[in-house]
């Protein structure tokens, strides 16, 4: 393979809403510092090499993250996160 080329590997994510999926994707991304694209379909595009599972369970995880904080702003919590997957709600 020359030096210019770059091959992806897909991952099925199956998440609900996009713009909340392409956050998360973009999240991971810039956190392990490579190029990662979220298709039309749904599918994560993970550089060749990289453990694509991982990278797919760490997406879902920072979704399922996102819509967290989606839900408590919606019902009128306060939304802390203590650690980068542990939440704390308030009753405000």
């Amino acid at each position: 393979m020359p030096c210019y080329e770059i091959r992806y590997v897909g991952v099925r994510l199956n998440l609900a809403d996009h713009a909340v999926a392409q956050e998360a994707v973009r999240e991971v991304a810039n956190r392990r510092g490579i190029g990662i694209y979220l298709d039309a379909q749904g599918r994560a595009q993970v550089p060749q090499g990289y453990d694509a599972d991982e990278i797919g369970n760490e997406i879902r995880r920072a979704y399922a993250g996102k819509k967290i904080i989606e839900a408590g702003k919606k019902y009128g919590w306060k939304t802390n996160q203590t650690k980068q997957d542990h939440f704390e709600f308030v009753r405000r």
